[in-house]
């Protein structure tokens, strides 16, 4: 299973999932996630098990499989961004639905990051980033705002630049010792696995 030809070499995608993006998608080619077709307008790739979208398919790129699988539709989305390239892959429609999927949509995005270290996912609720995703090594960023760094793996993680909290820290899986950092411009973080920057857009 792979991506079409001609579009194996866009870096950047729109994946769409079942929950009501309610806001416009950046204009890279888009990969609607089972459900997430309600949302799509004109979809570059689809895939899915068909338990949440009853439609004709509108994509002659479609992936079907049967809903008695072991993996997400999520999961086998992910699946076909799995090379080389770096790509930069902004989810929508992915929270604000069923709480156990959110979760596990998160852990399929971590085990997809330990491959695929040179990726970034960005989640978005609405039009607004509310969750980016790193893979390992030096990742650079800017925001001024309250952030929180987390991990889903044991490591240390060193944070560096416009941050009220920076240096070198043992992470354990979702410590609060990533909790409520303020960001006043650039910033770095050095990580050996994949964490999350969540953006908490409230008070800005």
């Amino acid at each position: 299973m792979k991506l079409p030809t001609s579009l194996q070499d866009k870096l950047e995608w729109n994946i769409v999932g079942p929950v009501s993006p309610s806001s416009p998608l950046k204009p890279f080619p888009t990969l609607a996630v089972d459900g997430g077709a309600s949302f799509v307008p004109n979809i570059d790739v689809w895939i899915g098990d068909n338990d949440s979208y009853l439609e004709r398919i509108d994509s002659k790129n479609a992936f079907l499989f049967s809903p008695d699988k072991s993996q997400s539709d999520l999961a086998l989305a992910l699946s076909l961004f799995e090379n080389t390239n770096a790509y930069t892959l902004h989810l929508y429609g992915f929270l604000g639905g069923r709480r156990d999927h959110e979760l596990f949509n998160f852990g399929e995005i971590f085990l997809h990051l330990l491959t695929n270290n040179s990726h970034r996912i960005i989640l978005y609720e609405g039009e607004i980033p509310q969750f980016i995703f790193f893979g390992s090594g030096n990742q650079e960023f800017e925001h001024h705002g309250r952030i929180s760094i987390g991990t889903l793996y044991p490591q240390n993680i060193t944070l560096e630049g416009d941050l009220s909290y920076t240096g070198s820290l043992d992470f354990l899986p979702l410590s609060s010792l990533g909790l409520s950092n303020q960001a006043s411009g650039p910033f770095k973080v050095v990580a050996s696995k994949p964490f999350f920057i969540f953006l908490d857009n409230s008070n800005e």
